[in-house]
């Protein structure tokens, strides 16, 4: 039956979600364990899935769960606040995201394989965002061929030559030039990258104020990729060039990320 794979918000747990039978299983560490969403959560969950990346207005999630009843914005925030708790998401909102006064968000940095059964990750073992050979790499400092989607940039590293980051599900892939910049703190890399090499200038300026606090979280060699979407900055961190952790910072509280965030990062 189809079935669409999310990454929730612990370590090694991961949730199939079958809209048909409005019911989500969790699985990872040995452990398995299943959900009754209901028709309503079951709804909303698939409304969202089916658009990952993208704002779903709250009357087009209302008009679709509770199509047959009169629902409150309460009922949907109760469903809204039900499955991030599933997720466990409750205390970060990066699965589920709230875009105030416009509605929800679902990040598609945690779906990882859809209905159709077609995974991001492995066959086996499914992981976000593994890397995959390619012939080619990214130099620093100079413009670069690449691939881009609005959540992700499938780009090479500059450290582990040969690999680079495949795509999520979803988007049309573009081929365009990127720009990027190299910074060494200790043993913390950081690329920078953007589309224009100003647009460039002003990521390195305007996120200069994370890096004390992410060189002081890093003890071995570690590589991180910092690039700009919509009102976002993203991080990606990558893990011994078998796979990486993402994430999603918005513009206007860079400065006050929680250390939580960007150790679970970097981890």
């Amino acid at each position: 039956m189809p079935y669409m794979t999310i990454r929730t918000g612990r370590t090694n747990r991961y949730a199939r979600f079958y809209p048909s039978r409005f019911q989500l299983d969790l699985y990872g560490n040995g452990a398995e364990e299943r959900i009754d969403l209901g028709v309503s959560g079951s709804r909303v969950l698939e409304l969202l899935l089916n658009a990952p990346g993208k704002v779903v207005p709250r009357e087009a999630l209302l008009n679709h769960a509770w199509s047959d009843r009169i629902a409150s914005q309460g009922n949907l925030t109760q469903q809204i606040d039900t499955l991030r708790q599933v997720l466990a998401d409750e205390t970060q909102h990066e699965i589920i995201q709230t875009l105030p006064r416009r509605g929800y968000r679902f990040n598609p940095l945690f779906l990882i394989s859809t209905a159709s059964g077609i995974a991001t990750g492995d066959t086996q073992e499914e992981r976000l965002l593994p890397i995959a050979a390619t012939p080619s790499c990214a130099t620093g400092g100079k413009p670069t061929p690449y691939w881009t989607r609005p959540w992700l940039i499938a780009l090479c590293s500059p450290i582990a030559i040969g690999l680079c980051i495949t795509g999520l599900l979803y988007f049309q892939l573009s081929e365009q030039r990127l720009h990027t910049q190299n910074m060494q703190l200790g043993t913390l890399t950081i690329t920078y990258l953007d589309e224009r090499e100003e647009a460039l200038r002003e990521l390195v300026r305007d996120t200069a104020v994370l890096n004390p606090r992410l060189q002081s979280l890093v003890s071995a060699s570690t590589h991180l990729l910092v690039f700009r979407s919509a009102d976002f900055y993203e991080i990606v961190c990558l893990h011994d060039g078998r796979s990486a952790s993402w994430l999603m910072v918005q513009r206007n509280i860079v400065d006050s990320v929680p250390e939580a965030q960007l150790a679970r990062c970097l981890q």
